[in-house]
């Protein structure tokens, strides 16, 4: 990895993991249900109906380099080799939601992202993003706020733009077995990477995996 590259996976995790800690133990189970949504009802003038959820495992793996062992993040859905060694894992779920809404406006997604330490223990909650999917495109226009009380909910949000471009368009409502791969980060926000120029990140380029952000279906959240 040359250093220009290994400076821009530094910049680019910040945008999929946050080192803030949680007050307590988050559990998506329990704690992402249509309420957590709620108040995005405001800001998108609708009601949300469902909630089509897909999800992405990432974990610290063991793998070979020049007869050496060394961690890499890796998705639980890549076809790379790794050493065949139990570990202790940390990881990360990262989850895109896609919203069905009454009125229907746009197509509301919303990117988050959660970290666990080995034992489970939530280390961190976000960043999340909301935007609207067009075809294979994600236009990221919100960046939201995750507070707690009583449950975790989605509470408010700052102005945000980053483009994800995934490799082909987003799955109709209805279909369960089609996957959702990220292949490009686009960055329109001033950054540190181009100043006042659109940062790219080519994931299959950083991650050296073409699945590395990979994600299944996982459940559909109704009323």
């Amino acid at each position: 990895m040359t250093k220009k590259l290994f400076i821009q996976l530094l910049f680019f995790a910040g945008f999929l993991w946050q080192c803030k800690p949680p007050s307590r133990s988050f559990r998506y189970e329990q704690e992402v249900q249509l309420p957590f949504f709620k108040k995005l009802e405001t800001l998108l003038k609708g009601k949300i109906d469902s909630v089509k959820v897909y999800r992405a495992t990432l974990e610290d793996v063991l793998v070979e380099r020049d007869h050496v062992t060394e961690f890499k993040l890796m998705n639980t859905e890549s076809k790379l080799p790794v050493v065949d060694f139990q570990v202790d894992n940390n990881f990360s779920h990262l989850y895109l939601m896609q919203l069905f809404m009454t009125p229907a406006i746009g197509k509301p997604c919303i990117f988050f992202s959660t970290g666990f330490s080995a034992d489970s223990s939530c280390t961190h909650i976000g960043p999340a993003y909301l935007g609207f999917v067009n075809l294979n495109h994600i236009n990221v226009k919100k960046e939201l706020q995750i507070k707690q009380g009583g449950n975790y909910y989605i509470r408010k949000w700052n102005n945000k733009k980053l483009d994800i471009l995934t490799d082909e368009n987003f799955p109709a409502k209805e279909d369960q077995e089609s996957i959702i791969r990220i292949q490009q980060i686009l960055v329109l926000d001033p950054n540190k990477i181009g100043g006042k120029k659109p940062a790219i990140f080519p994931i299959a380029e950083i991650f050296k995996d073409p699945d590395a952000l990979l994600f299944t279906y996982l459940e559909t959240i109704k009323k």
